[in-house]
């Protein structure tokens, strides 16, 4: 065989090679784009739930208690009638008032609201609260001078849980995307401290050959 026969081959092998990187390259941006699309839409839906604002209801220890009228005097924040406006939109109280330094409860116009302090939802504070994974409580008093505090107690995270997830993916290796890929589906539910309990099935292929599987391990997250 002489020197061109082997030119000639290495061109075809090159340029059969270029179309399948070509054409695996194609494939991955057609299908990471359809992802990509998807997450987008999932990621707005769920957004929507986690903006949704909740009025939080009191803890067991403080539920049934006896409420007392007692003539305390609280330090109100004079808030400005465009913040009181964003703040009534935001935590969905159409009729939030504020009071002005003479006293009078008034609502974002400025207009005052009848039956005062005893006829008005009043916004006495707002707070950031840290990142809570697991949930937790908060414990609002009043401090000496009148001001309104909120303390926050996270709930720790117990050390077994159970949290079903599931996660769709593929693979592809870069030098071979027609030869060589994975199509998996993943779930993970128990959790021992960090470690994960994690079940995977799918169908793969390489060197040309394609078959299912199905595996069961765990994994360490960090």
């Amino acid at each position: 065989m002489g020197a061109r026969d082997w030119i000639s081959r290495a061109r075809r092998w090159a340029s059969g090679s270029l179309a399948g990187v070509k054409l695996g390259a194609a494939l991955l941006a057609a299908l990471a784009v359809l992802v990509l699309l998807g997450e987008l839409a999932a990621w707005r839906s769920a957004r929507e739930v986690e903006r949704r604002v909740v009025q939080v209801a009191p803890t067991r220890r403080f539920a049934d208690l006896e409420r007392v009228r007692v003539p305390a005097e609280l330090a109100v924040p004079v808030v400005p009638g465009r913040t009181l406006e964003r703040l009534a939109r935001e935590y969905a109280v159409p009729e939030l008032g504020t009071v002005t330094p003479a006293g009078e409860v008034v609502d974002a116009r400025g207009a005052v609201l009848p039956g005062g302090l005893a006829g008005a939802e009043v916004a006495l504070g707002e707070f950031r609260l840290p990142r809570l994974p697991e949930g937790g409580a908060g414990l609002v008093t009043r401090e000496p001078g009148g001001a309104v505090a909120l303390r926050v107690k996270p709930e720790a995270r117990p050390f077994v849980g159970f949290r079903s997830e599931w996660a769709v993916g593929a693979m592809l290796a870069p030098n071979d995307p027609a030869g060589e890929w994975r199509g998996y589906v993943r779930w993970s539910g128990l959790r021992v401290g960090r470690v994960h309990v994690v079940a995977e099935a799918g169908a793969q292929a390489r060197a040309g050959a394609s078959s299912a599987y199905a595996l069961v391990g765990g994994e360490v997250r960090f």
